[in-house]
């Protein structure tokens, strides 16, 4: 493989220059006999160099390293993938607009700070998109081609499976899903980067989709929906029912006629002026006069 050969190179430069730099240091002592008259520093020299000849195992430290680090950038980009795309410009945008109200809480301003970050990554959709399922797809894609010239086939097969699988996919979306605001604004520098990076590959694609599918707009709802939303935050506690009942019935207002909410006349009773001079407003102004009493 050309990953290989190129990790063999780099791994026979550092030994090689290791050795030099212990051969000068013992003053470029050599031979069985001179080892053996030196001490117990000339015979570490010599299990040092019997180590340098055989260069396999620097490369399986490389191997190794390699895949964690392909396994740590596989979760990252999954996980913000599913993250940053569930979190879209209209519900970012009324995150910071509740945050920066003088009388807005403490979690409400931490959310705004972190919602305002996110924006102009999340602001051209297509392209964050297209980043980051590209980065997904090449870290993946390498990641197999390294498990296999470890393993055989079979076993390399399954074994990038499964850590692609647990690691790279279910554990950081799972993760992210829920904490998506914060984890997607600590790693808004890493997206930057990979987004300019990746530039030249991704804007074609994005613009491609621009044209075609067309930019995110955001979820909007209808006078319908945010009635069961306010209804589905009372039922969570979120909102004071009587809120949520003056907020459904101002939604409402324009479809409703008199007779859906008046008394018909009918149904109703009257009482004469002269009984509300002569009997009620005497037992007002009475209680009124009644002094309180705890």
């Amino acid at each position: 493989m050309t990953l290989s050969k190129v990790l063999d190179a780099v791994s026979d430069t550092l030994v090689a220059r290791h050795f030099s730099t212990i051969a000068a240091a013992h003053g470029g002592a050599t031979g069985s006999a001179n080892a053996a008259a030196a001490g117990p520093k000339d015979d570490d020299v010599l299990m040092l160099s019997q180590a340098a000849a055989d260069p396999s195992a620097w490369i399986v430290v490389l191997h190794y390293g390699a895949i964690l680090l392909l396994i740590v950038l596989s979760a990252i980009s999954s996980g913000l993938t599913l993250g940053l795309m569930s979190l879209d410009k209209v519900s970012l945008d009324v995150i910071v607009r509740a945050g920066a109200r003088p009388e807005a809480t403490v979690e409400e301003r931490t959310k705004a700070q972190a919602a305002r970050r996110i924006l102009p990554v999340r602001a051209d959709s297509n392209l964050l998109l297209t980043t980051l399922v590209l980065t997904t797809v090449a870290v993946n894609s390498l990641l197999s081609i390294l498990l296999v010239d470890l393993t055989s086939g079979v076993v390399g097969f399954f074994a990038s499976t499964a850590l692609i699988l647990v690691f790279g996919e279910i554990l950081p979306q799972s993760i992210c899903s829920r904490h998506a605001l914060s984890i997607g604004s600590t790693f808004v520098p890493v997206v930057k980067g990979l987004r300019l990076v990746l530039y030249p590959l991704t804007k074609p694609v994005s613009y491609t989709l621009d044209r075609v599918v067309g930019e995110d707009v955001g979820t909007m709802f209808t006078k319908r929906e945010l009635q069961k939303l306010v209804e589905i935050h009372v039922r969570q506690q979120i909102v004071h029912p009587e809120e949520g009942c003056i907020v459904r019935g101002a939604m409402s207002y324009k479809n409703k006629v008199v007779s859906d909410i008046m008394m018909p006349a009918d149904k109703l009773f009257s009482l004469s002026i002269s009984f509300l001079r002569s009997v009620l407003v005497p037992i007002v102004f009475a209680a009124r006069m009644e002094p309180t009493t705890s």
